[in-house]
């Protein structure tokens, strides 16, 4: 198969590659740079190729104690079979149970903890060398995990190794100093620091590393554009692109952005510092570094639970920032310069966009509404309230919302 998997990419798959009739639980290993995986062999529905499924495989250390807003370190090799159903990154769950209760579903295993570092693998042969898709969750920087996606259907109908990915989120994913002492972009290094496992390691579980596609929706597609950024900025099928970040060079080889852009007006903040004093005060913690990440490292995985779950949104969504180690400059300068290697890129945006979140609006008062649908005019009255928690450097410009009514219309 070659590796052009540009064809019709269904997030559904992801969600809905339930194992069915006659699941199969048989045990397997496999044999990587670290150690031995255990992994199990399960059925897909409508489709006679069983999948091999590898959970909670560690590709960094546990970001923790010292290295709590620190770029992720190699994982330490082990001398078991490993297999974990693991916790999510710490986030706020209220924010879970709000959107189960909004979507009428029940979401299990809504356990957080800050050893999060973990990605799961789908193979349908551990003995080819198949193309391997990389999925960068969404969930707005602040929550999701590995577990919302099985990527067993993707891996069956597709040929596909499909790879799932967990960084970190939140003030422990994106807090940043505005120094050198924690520059911040935690999530998205912890992404790089999975893609160079999948490079090492990849071949163990029947994928090819030379034809990696990284692919996400929302903040999984900024992720995806943090690392690749289109040129010139439009929405097409097929498209040239450019790697924002020297550290990603060569971890991947197409990518796919699903409504997510590098981008977006308020994803990257100029000031963080300001948001981290907020975040430290909160915390009770001095406001001055190096005192004030001393104090936050200090804190209790409880104490830090504690924490995200009563931060209001502006404080949990921390941006990215331009740190001069992911992000050399701002993505606008990259662009600009053309210097950079070329990546071919999907990028656009889904049907319905936001559609699903003006089910929890006070301004809609039936779901005919939605349905049937809303006229701009409606649409800007719903969606006014979000420039109540705009982080931006910037304020919320008349042209933004012009340009998302007609985006979201």
């Amino acid at each position: 198969m070659k590796c052009w998997l540009f064809g019709f990419v269904i997030e559904s798959l992801l969600v809905a590659g339930i194992t069915t009739e006659g699941e199969r639980q048989d045990h397997l290993e496999v044999i990587t740079k670290y150690g031995r995986l255990r992994g199990k062999l399960a059925g897909v529905e409508g489709i006679d190729k069983p999948v091999k499924s590898f959970l909670g495989v560690p590709f960094a250390k546990p970001p923790t104690g010292s290295l709590r807003f620190s770029s992720p370190q190699p994982a330490e090799p082990w001398s078991y079979a490993h297999f974990c159903v693991c916790s999510r990154c710490l986030q706020d769950l209220g924010w879970q149970d709000a959107l189960s209760t909004l979507m009428n579903a029940t979401l299990s295993n809504l356990t957080v903890a800050e050893d999060c570092l973990y990605l799961n693998i789908f193979t349908p042969d551990t003995e080819a060398k198949l193309p391997v898709m990389v999925w960068l969750p969404g969930g707005g920087l602040v929550i999701g995990g590995a577990l919302l996606y099985d990527g067993s259907a993707l891996s069956a109908y597709g040929n596909v190794v499909v790879v799932v990915v967990q960084y970190r989120l939140g003030i422990l994913g994106f807090l940043s100093t505005g120094s050198q002492e924690a520059p911040g972009n935690w999530g998205l290094l912890d992404q790089v620091a999975a893609l160079r496992w999948v490079q090492e390691n990849i071949e163990a579980f029947g994928g090819d590393p030379s034809c990696v596609t990284i692919f996400g929706e929302s903040a999984g597609g900024f992720s995806v554009g943090a690392q690749v950024a289109s040129f010139p900025l439009c929405f097409r099928a097929f498209g040239i692109s450019w790697i924002l970040s020297p550290l990603s060079k060569g971890l991947f080889h197409r990518a796919i952005s699903e409504s997510g852009s590098v981008q977006f007006p308020g994803i990257f903040i100029q000031h963080p510092e300001i948001l981290a004093q907020k975040v430290a005060s909160a915390a009770d913690c001095e406001t001055t570094s190096p005192a004030m990440l001393l104090c936050l490292r200090n804190k209790t995985e409880g104490e830090l639970k504690s924490l995200v779950s009563r931060l209001p949104l502006e404080l949990n969504f921390i941006p990215a920032v331009v740190d001069g180690e992911f992000i050399l400059k701002a993505p606008e300068e990259l662009l600009a310069s053309k210097d950079f290697h070329a990546v071919p890129y999907l990028i656009g945006v889904n049907n319905n966009e936001y559609g699903w979140l003006l089910y929890g609006s006070p301004l809609v008062k039936n779901s005919s509404d939605i349905i049937d649908g809303m006229d701009r005019e409606r649409i800007a009255a719903v969606m006014q309230p979000l420039t109540s928690i705009w982080v931006s450097d910037k304020p919320v410009s008349t042209s933004f919302m012009t340009h998302l009514v007609w985006n979201v219309g």
